[in-house]
């Protein structure tokens, strides 16, 4: 028995040590892939030696002695905290997530082959003029430099995935590009989901929620039949599905900015702010860089995959961007031939579709082979063989994204810009996505400009399906960018933007209906015209703005209709009622108030629409949230109205009241349910808890590893604060500000960001969420652009050096 217990013991000591050492491995293995920080290397391909300062929060500041040096570089420093992030990137615009993932991405997939985001850059990147090209070569030069410093620098996710990246190639850049085009298009779920309303709903009905192209908001610049209605639905579902696979199912749009002239400001001196909306993620969509070689000194944030900033400054002009929320995509109903469904009618003639074949990888199983239809419109985008032989029709997609542009010329002019009429000459070749430009400058000017390309269409506006086989209703190109909206020191002293009407359409032209519910600029205009000049701490506490205007304009409503009703005052319903009237409509964490008013506006959604529109098409419609909220405050600003019916009941209600109340106690009933039956443990920030997801979310153990959160947070979509989340899914925010960066020129190179994580997508560097509390509680840091502050301060410096033999970067 002795010998039997040494035994075992001897046995349990092997297993403990073995399994310490695997662990102790296991951990070294990941610190080498680690991005090197400090030290020298060499990268073949460089023209001179390049200096990588990183700052205190990790992030890069680039010194090279020419824009080759300096984008090849960007590249290399991307792709050692980011390579990630940019290979998930590349791979959903291209359709290539099954290769990865398996079958369950399949559907993604499929749909972006159809779309042919990849084809379209194969295509665009041989129209490019040399200079962009030469650009996208550079920083693909970049990353394939630290894709040849070896397996073991390879993030974890790749190891876990045994996944080692292809050599980057040029169109990749442009291929995430298009893909951010893509997710920033509202027409894609709007457009098909009206053309299946229109398939369900009366005349009457339908025009009492059409998206209106004009409503009472601030402006930036003061006949569908059964079979057309299944097609959309089919197509809505084959959206939504491929959407959910990537964690994009929901049409989720928002950003601000604002540029202060010194009128405006407490130092005399303009100031810019912007908060881009976007899908949360961990690591976060942007990437903090500071540029500095040749003609280049510009500080800002960057998509990792492409080249250049995106949002920042450089010495003498800062800017700030938002979705334009044009409606930049139609849909084409194409009639087809009985006897050929590759055949489709154009003007009394019958064209013929060509046919693309697109060879998809599967993980563990065999490859699929998805047939893409082309028309004159565009790719098919429902499964024309099975659809078509039942209701003869097909739906073919328009989209600007399929267009020749040079978005890297563009960035390239406004990285060097230093006044306003050199951004707007470097605008002319910016196409997709169309974004609301603010500007400022050292010269105290301000501005606005809408970057993109504009449909010009024929005969309708594209808000419902069009006829595709009668020509009359194509487009005519596109609006000459000298007609794109703009201002320039405008005498109210600011610009702002919150994806908000941008012109009257009425008297300049037709740019979308898909605005954003006017509560969030409605707000941030309230602020700024107040008396006082603005600080940069005051334009912090705005971004953080949790004052739900929403909540101040229907609360009457629920309360008046509820007095009406002259119920008992007693009950959980009439506490809630009691929150309401007493609430002042901040959307802070501890508010209970805030969860019965979300929960009420939920229920109140679905009892004007559900009953008409069927539980399907309903989910489909609040997946555009601020479509959902115009059409219900069009039917609120009517006394009477046919939604306010239940067809499910005999009764005929032809008052909003009834069905105020009701949505009332069906709240409540739900939050009893969820929550207890406690009113005092419904406060916001206990239901509304925010998560902040990695790719592996979903899978066990590792989700949690790589998550961050949960943490309390207040606001709503409703909120300048903007965290929203999905109507179908309440009530963990989704989506909210990707950043924060504010410019303020009283002071000299300088500008506050913060992001909702950190710089590095690598979970075992101590930059992976180290911002994170200060987003949460709208602390900004200060990133300066001059390289003598940056050395005096906590840094690590990595020089990247040419091949033996070559020269080195000086300092001016």
């Amino acid at each position: 028995m002795a010998m039997v217990k040494r035994l075992l013991l001897g046995l349990f000591i092997i297993v403990v040590v073995g399994a310490i050492a695997a662990l102790l491995f296991g951990y070294l293995s990941l610190r080498r892939s680690l991005p090197q920080t400090s030290g020298t290397l060499q990268l073949p391909g460089l023209h001179a030696q390049v200096e990588v300062v990183r700052d205190a929060r990790g992030v890069p500041h680039l010194f090279a002695s020419d824009e080759h040096d300096l984008l090849m570089a960007q590249g290399f420093v991307t792709a050692q905290d980011r390579l990630w992030q940019m290979e998930l990137a590349r791979r959903a615009a291209r359709g290539e997530l099954a290769e990865l993932f398996g079958a369950q991405l399949l559907e993604h997939d499929r749909l972006m082959r159809i779309i042919g985001i990849g084809r379209t850059a194969e295509t665009q990147y041989h129209r490019l003029p040399a200079e962009s090209k030469a650009a996208l070569e550079a920083y693909a030069q970049g990353v394939n430099a630290y894709l040849a410093s070896g397996r073991h620098r390879l993030p974890l996710e790749c190891l876990v995935l045994r996944h080692t990246p292809s050599a980057w190639r040029p169109e990749d850049c442009l291929c995430i590009m298009r893909f951010v085009s893509w997710t920033l298009c509202m027409s894609w779920a709007v457009d098909l989901t009206y053309g299946a309303l229109a398939g369900r709903l009366d005349a009457e009905r339908l025009a009492e929620i059409m998206p209106v192209a004009s409503y009472a908001g601030p402006r930036i610049v003061a006949g569908a039949d059964e079979a057309d209605w299944r097609l959309c639905l089919e197509g809505l579902r084959t959206l939504h599905r491929a959407r959910a696979q990537i964690g994009i199912a929901e049409v989720v749009l928002g950003s601000n900015n604002w540029a202060l002239s010194g009128t405006k400001t407490s130092t005399g001196k303009p100031i810019v702010c912007n908060d881009p909306h976007l899908i949360f993620s961990v690591p976060p969509f942007w990437y903090e860089i500071h540029l500095s070689g040749d003609d280049i000194d510009a500080c800002g944030v960057s998509i990792p995959g492409l080249p250049g900033i995106s949002i920042g400054r450089n010495r003498r002009i800062a800017w700030g961007i938002t979705n334009g929320m044009i409606d930049d995509a139609d849909f084409f109903i194409e009639r087809l031939d009985s006897a050929d469904a590759h055949r489709y009618l154009r003007d009394g003639q019958w064209l013929t579709m060509t046919t693309v074949a697109e060879t998809i990888a599967v993980k563990d199983a065999p490859a699929v082979v998805q047939e893409v239809h082309l028309t004159v419109h565009g790719p098919v985008v429902n499964d024309v063989h099975a659809l078509a032989r039942q209701v003869g029709k097909a739906v073919a997609l328009r989209w600007i994204g399929h267009e020749d542009s040079d978005e890297i010329a563009a960035l390239r002019t406004v990285l060097r810009a230093g006044s306003w009429t050199e951004v707007v000459a470097g605008l002319r070749s910016y196409g997709t996505p169309a974004q609301n430009f603010v500007y400022a400058d050292v010269d105290g000017n301000i501005g606005y400009f809408l970057g993109g390309s504009i449909p010009r269409r024929g005969s309708a506006h594209g808000v419902l399906p069009l006829p595709g086989w009668d020509s009359k209703y194509d487009w005519q190109g596109v609006l000459p960018f000298e007609r794109n909206p703009r201002l320039f020191n405008p005498p109210t002293g600011f610009v702002a933007t919150a994806n908000n009407e941008i012109w009257d359409q009425s008297k300049l032209g037709y740019l979308s209906a898909y605005w954003e519910p006017p509560d969030r600029i409605t707000r941030i205009t309230q602020v700024i015209e107040g008396e006082a000049p603005l600080s940069r701490a005051d334009c912090e506490r705005l971004q953080m703005d949790l004052l739900s205007l929403r909540a101040k304009a229907v609360i009457p409503l629920v309360i008046g209709a509820y007095e009406r009703a002259l119920l008992p005052d007693t009950g959980l319903v009439h506490q809630a009622y009691l929150l309401l009237r007493a609430w002042d409509c901040s959307e802070e964490q501890h508010s209970l108030a805030c969860t019965v008013f979300h929960a009420f506006y939920r229920n109140l959604l679905h009892n004007i629409f559900a009953d008409e529109i069927g539980e399907e098409l309903f989910g489909h419609f609040i997946a555009l949230p601020g479509v959902a909220f115009r059409a219900a405050d069009q039917i609120l600003a009517r006394s009477h109205s046919l939604w306010f019916d239940d067809v499910s009941t005999p009764e005929k209600s032809e008052s909003s009241d009834e069905i105020l109340v009701k949505s009332l106690f069906d709240a409540v009933a739900e939050l009893r349910r969820d929550y207890g039956p406690d009113i005092g443990r419904w406060q916001w920030g206990d239901v509304h808890s925010l998560t902040l997801p990695h790719a592996f979310s979903q899978a066990p153990v590792l989700g949690k590893y790589f998550d961050l959160g949960p943490y309390r947070v207040g606001g709503s979509t409703t909120t300048v604060c903007n965290l929203g989340y999905l109507l179908r899914e309440p009530y963990h925010p989704r989506w909210g500000a990707s950043m924060r960066m504010i410019v303020d020129f009283a002071e000299d190179r300088v500008v506050h960001f913060v992001l909702p994580a950190g710089q590095s997508g690598h979970r075992m560097s101590r930059h992976y969420a180290d911002q994170t509390r200060d987003w949460l509680e709208g602390r900004l840091h200060a990133t300066t652009m001059d390289r003598q502050k940056l050395l005096s301060e906590p840094h690590k410096l990595l020089v990247l050096q040419p091949e033996t033999g070559k020269g080195g970067y000086r300092v001016p």
